[in-house]
């Protein structure tokens, strides 16, 4: 069966300070997630892919959360259906860059069969 890593909505908060850190925490309440990424008075945008469609996609796309810019992009293209972005293979990374960058990002991540249902998936 061949399956695709899908997001489902990617977030992203505008960082204040300049610093170089990176760290990973896995939330599983958006609730505190949103408590823990604005306590210094920074802003969420989400970005749901909701105004992209059209299926596979050959280049990068892009938009902005707030005053921050973002590009999502893939070796092999991506496809985007119904609010969810996917790469056009399983083997391949959905990379998304930021600019300025971002304090914290969060996504709704889950695997997919060729139709765009959620499959089983180790992420």
């Amino acid at each position: 069966m061949t399956f695709r890593i899908a997001c489902g909505a990617v977030v992203g908060v505008s960082m204040l300070a300049s610093a170089a850190t990176a760290a990973v925490t896995v939330t599983n309440s958006q609730a505190l997630w949103n408590y823990r990424v604005t306590s210094g008075g920074q802003t969420v945008g989400t970005e749901t892919f909701n105004s992209y469609s059209g299926g596979y996609i050959a280049g990068p796309i892009s938009g902005t959360l707030g005053n921050t810019f973002w590009t999502a992009s893939a070796d092999d293209g991506l496809y985007v259906q119904s609010g969810m972005l996917a790469t056009n293979s399983d083997l391949t990374t959905l990379a998304f860059t930021f600019s300025p960058g971002v304090r914290a990002v969060a996504g709704n991540i889950f695997g997919t069969d060729y139709f765009f249902n959620i499959v089983p998936t180790i992420v």
